[in-house]
């Protein structure tokens, strides 16, 4: 069995080798969308609050319900407002509008049962919201607070006022699974969520930059065929100039004051001709404007090794039987950085002889 081992020098970390700059604090996330989840979460629990007494004859304390409800609705009619000066919000500022959102469902359920609440589930709501879109650690900062609320759910809500004819009273035990349920779906619906977002957003910025690549690509041949179509019509103009100039000073005598500017007429001349034949070749003939290069085992392994960086992780790359800038069969864009090199993981056919 071939034993791996890398070797390289870590200088970036694993956001900077991301496509498109990586950095996730300068994402822009639509405030319209958070507003209408708000709006909905509002509605349901002003409908609940208001009828729940009367259809399951269940007493909780209604006004202080409806007042946290309350500051929700002033809330969000000061996000609409600001909606209309900037209808987008930074990662720091969707986490805060999620996080106050857990927090304000939270405080209703200890008013109203906490984890005896068939609602409680809908804890979770916000957190999967903010996993389709956050950053890996604003993800976790949500789930750190998801599992703080459950906690406080779990010790210090208010019981039920449950009718006398259907007395119902959960066991501790009981409480501490559904603790204990509810804890491990938040983690695993993070997670989940963050992974299957995060692929989409991969392959969009792989797609985004093979876009720009095809785009430069058919600019370039664009550029070429100018190119060559200008040389050929300048050909025949160019042509003329020489034998005029040839003409010139064969017949000017040796003597002439316009000998020198004649002869120097002919060699710019001749020096133009040179340019418009390398014009009128296809410039990617010879592999000048292939938008794609070999890659050494070297620079493969460092590109499959990017995402996996870390500030305290170094990763060693030898090359043993083998020239260190031996091609592979790998092909990566010319001038490509490691960022580039991974958003287009073009798998190889088999890796060169004598190194592993």
């Amino acid at each position: 069995m071939t034993r791996q081992v890398w070797t390289a020098s870590v200088g970036d970390s694993p956001d900077e080798a991301r496509p498109g700059g990586g950095r996730w604090a300068a994402a822009r996330i639509n405030l319209r969308t958070l507003n209408t989840i708000r709006w909905i979460a509002i509605a349901g629990q002003t409908i609940t609050l208001l009828t729940v007494e009367d259809l399951v004859g269940v007493d909780i304390p209604l006004l202080p319900a409806l007042a946290v409800t309350a500051v929700s609705l002033l809330i969000n009619l000061y996000a609409v407002a600001r909606r209309r000066r900037s209808p987008f919000l930074t990662e720091l500022g969707a986490v805060a509008f999620l996080g106050y959102d857990t927090v304000q469902l939270t405080l209703l359920l200890l008013l109203t049962g906490g984890l005896e609440n068939p609602f409680a589930v809908l804890v979770l709501a916000p957190l999967m919201v903010g996993a389709s879109m956050l950053a890996r650690r604003l993800v976790t900062s949500l789930t750190a607070l998801t599992t703080a609320c459950l906690t406080l759910l779990w010790a210090l809500a208010m019981p039920l006022s449950w009718p006398a004819s259907n007395g119902v009273t959960l066991s501790p035990i009981y409480l501490a699974g559904i603790w204990a349920a509810l804890t491990l779906a938040a983690i695993f619906i993070a997670t989940y969520v963050y992974k299957v977002a995060q692929s989409g957003r991969d392959l969009s910025q792989a797609l985004i930059a093979s876009q720009v690549s095809l785009a430069r690509a058919q600019k370039a041949s664009a550029l070429g065929a100018l190119a060559a179509a200008a040389a050929h019509e300048l050909g025949s103009p160019l042509g003329t100039i020489a034998v005029v100039a040839k003409e010139l000073a064969r017949d000017m005598p040796p003597d002439s004051p316009w000998l020198e500017d004649v002869q120097l007429l002919q060699s710019q001349s001749d020096r133009c001709r040179v340019i418009l034949a390398d014009l009128a070749r296809r410039p990617d003939a010879e592999g000048e404007m292939e938008p794609y290069a070999p890659l050494g085992p070297v620079q493969v392994i460092e590109a499959v090794a990017a995402p996996h960086r870390r500030a305290d992780v170094t990763l060693d790359i030898t090359v043993t039987g083998a020239e260190e800038g031996a091609p592979s069969p790998c092909r990566c864009r010319r001038n490509c950085s490691t960022a580039w090199a991974t958003s287009f993981r073009t798998p190889c056919s088999s890796p060169p002889p004598g190194w592993t």
